[in-house]
C-alpha cells in the first residue's frame, strides 16, 4: 500500500517504473519525474490499462476512489476505458459546437475586415460579458431566455450602447453558425424587443451659422499648427480624424488635386479618393513649405507615434471654449447638413464623400472614384461657402 509521503518523494529514474498500491492501482513514474495513476484490468478476456489521472492533481485518496468506481463499472459489464474515451469524444464534439468555439471562429474570420482596435474590443466584450454565461452551451441549443439573461447585465448598468453592440455580434455569430451547419436559426433575432430601446448619441456639432465666430477664434488661437490646420482640413475634406492624422505626403496628388486614402485607414476598409478644393491645395502648399521633408502631413511632437495625437485637435477645440459644445468629428455633420440643406447635390454623392458605403445589395459594388467629378464640384462649393464664413486661409 502506498502512502502520501511515498507518492510525494518518488523521483524519476533512468527508466520508468511503477509504485504499486492495492487492487491493481499503481503510480507510474517517468524518467522526467512525471507521475500518473493507472489501473490494470481485464475486460472480455483482454488485458487493458485505465488512466486514472495525474499526480498530484489526483491525490492518493482520490485515485483510490476513481479506481474503485472503475472496478464497479467492470462488474456491471462496462469497460471504463471505452467509457472514458467515449466521454472525451462527446466533450470534444460539444466543444466544437459550443457558442465560444463558434464565436471565436467567426471573430477570426471577420477580424481582417476590422481595425486592430475594433477586433480587440469585440473579443474583449465576448470574453468578459458573454462567454461566462453561454460560452459552454451548444450553440444550436441556446434559447432566447438564456440570451436575455446573458445580456441583462448591460441593461442593469445602463450600458445601452454596449448592449446594442452585443446584440449585433450575437446575431452575426448565430448567422455564421447557421451557415456552417451548427445552428438552424438566429435566436438573437427573437430578443430584439426584450430590452430598453437604444437611443444613439449624436456628437455635438456647430451649425453653419456659428462658423464665422469659430473661424475668428481659430484665427486668433495660439495653438500650434497641428491642431489649427488639422481642424481646417477636417472642415474642408469632411474626413474622419483617424484618416487625417495619419495622412502621408505621398497620398496627396497636387497635380490632379486629389487625396488617396488607403483601405487600411478607412472605417469601411475600402480605398477612398478625396477631391481637394483650391482652398485645400493652398493650405497644403503652405504646410509643405516647412514640413514636406517627413512622411506625414502631421508629424508627432511626442514621439509616441509618428503622426499627430488624436487629442491634439480636441485640445485645440477645448482651448477655444468648445468643450461640451462641439466635437471635431461633428464637423462632418456640419458639412453634411449644409450640403443636404442646399438642395444642390444628390444625397448619394454626399454620402460617398463621407465614405458611407451603401450596403444595398443592388449597389454592392464599389468604385473608389465613384461620383468624383460631382464630389469635386460639391467640395469646391463647400470650400467657397467656408471662405464666405471667414475661413482663415
Amino acid at each position: 500500500m502506498l502512502t502520501a509521503i511515498v507518492c510525494q518523494q518518488a523521483e524519476g529514474r533512468e527508466k520508468s517504473y511503477k509504485l504499486a498500491d492495492a487492487n491493481s492501482l499503481y503510480l507510474y513514474v517517468t524518467p522526467s519525474g512525471g507521475k500518473f495513476w493507472r489501473m490494470d484490468y481485464r475486460f472480455n478476456g483482454k488485458r487493458k490499462t485505465y488512466g486514472v489521472g495525474r499526480y498530484p492533481e489526483i491525490s492518493l485518496k482520490r485515485a483510490r476512489e476513481k479506481a474503485f468506481a472503475a472496478r464497479q463499472m467492470i462488474e456491471d459489464g462496462v469497460d471504463p476505458g471505452a467509457e472514458k474515451a467515449s466521454r472525451k469524444r462527446q466533450e470534444k464534439a460539444a466543444y466544437e459546437s459550443s457558442f465560444e468555439k463558434v464565436a471565436r471562429e467567426w471573430h477570426s474570420k471577420r477580424s481582417g475586415d476590422w481595425s486592430t482596435r475594433r477586433s480587440v474590443r469585440i473579443l474583449r466584450l465576448l470574453e468578459r460579458d458573454i462567454f461566462p454565461d453561454i460560452g459552454n452551451e451548444v450553440i444550436g441549443e441556446i434559447t432566447a431566455p438564456q440570451l436575455i439573461r446573458a445580456l441583462r447585465k448591460f441593461e442593469e448598468r445602463d450600458a445601452l450602447d454596449a448592449l446594442a453592440d452585443a446584440r449585433g455580434y450575437l446575431g452575426n455569430i448565430f448567422r455564421y453558425a447557421i451557415a456552417i451547419g451548427k445552428a438552424e436559426r438566429d435566436v438573437a433575432a427573437d430578443i430584439r424587443d426584450a430590452f430598453k430601446k437604444h437611443r444613439p448619441k449624436h456628437l455635438a456639432f456647430l451649425p453653419k451659422d456659428q462658423l464665422p465666430e469659430f473661424f475668428e477664434k481659430l484665427d486668433n488661437t495660439s495653438r500650434k499648427w497641428r491642431g489649427k490646420y488639422g481642424l481646417l482640413l477636417i472642415l474642408l475634406t469632411l474626413t474622419r480624424t483617424s484618416e487625417l492624422r495619419k495622412a502621408m505626403w505621398h497620398e496627396i496628388d497636387f497635380a490632379n488635386r486629389v487625396w488617396s486614402i488607403p483601405a487600411e485607414r478607412m472605417k469601411m476598409r475600402r480605398d477612398h479618393l478625396v477631391p481637394l478644393s483650391s482652398q485645400c491645395i493652398d493650405l497644403l502648399e503652405e504646410m509643405r513649405k516647412d514640413y514636406s521633408d517627413g512622411e506625414y502631413l502631421f508629424p508627432s511632437e511626442s514621439g509616441k507615434h509618428p503622426y499627430m495625437s488624436e487629442n491634439t485637435m480636441t485640445k485645440a477645440m477645448w482651448d477655444m471654449g468648445y468643450k461640451g459644445k462641439a466635437t471635431v468629428h461633428g464637423f462632418r455633420t456640419t458639412g453634411s447638413t449644409a450640403l443636404h440643406e442646399s438642395g444642390l447635390f444628390r444625397s448619394l454623392v454626399i454620402e460617398r464623400q463621407l465614405s458611407h458605403v451603401d450596403k444595398n445589395s443592388v449597389r454592392a459594388s464599389y468604385n473608389r472614384a465613384e461620383y468624383l467629378d460631382e464630389r469635386r464640384d460639391m467640395m469646391q462649393w463647400w470650400a467657397d461657402r467656408l471662405t464666405g464664413f471667414g475661413l482663415p486661409i
